[in-house]
């Protein structure tokens, strides 16, 4: 019972660290493009869907970046939490962030259909190798146990 209730406490948490590290690449690309500069209001259905379908590739491919780096993290961050050696949490969490990111596609339709395809296809795998990454550095420790203090 403890062990499930880790692996949720673990989900929430990798989510939770994943989507704030999202944002805030999100948020540095935005302010590094003069285009979000005059955003229309997301219930303005046609000028939000008119500025979306003017956005730069750059745009896209820094959400892109800001996804998978974000999704990479809540993986590394759940896996480590939940103490595993087999990726079963870290693709849970790719999983629900990938649920996330079709509720937002589905809500913001104007995205190009490339981005569309990416960003469905980023998810999981940027969780699995956070829950890798988690993994070799945890054999590099184990090599250097010096390094440990």
């Amino acid at each position: 019972r403890m062990k499930i209730l880790r692996k949720i406490f673990s989900l929430i948490i990798g989510i939770i660290v994943g989507g704030l590290v999202s944002f805030f690449f999100e948020r540095l690309g935005h302010e590094n493009l003069s285009i979000y500069k005059d955003v229309p209001d997301m219930n303005e259905v046609e000028a939000f869907a008119a500025f979306i379908s003017n956005l730069p590739i750059s745009a896209f491919l820094i959400l892109l970046f800001a996804h998978s780096i974000g999704t990479m993290i809540a993986g590394f961050i759940a896996t480590l939490f939940a103490g595993e050696t087999r990726p079963i949490t870290a693709t849970a969490v790719g999983a629900i962030m990938l649920c996330l990111a079709i509720i937002n596609l589905i809500s913001i339709t104007s995205h190009p259909v490339w981005f569309k395809v990416a960003e469905v296809i980023i998810y999981i795998p940027s969780a699995i190798l956070g829950f890798r990454i988690l993994l070799k550095t945890k054999e590099i420790l184990k090599q250097h146990p010096t390094s440990q203090q």
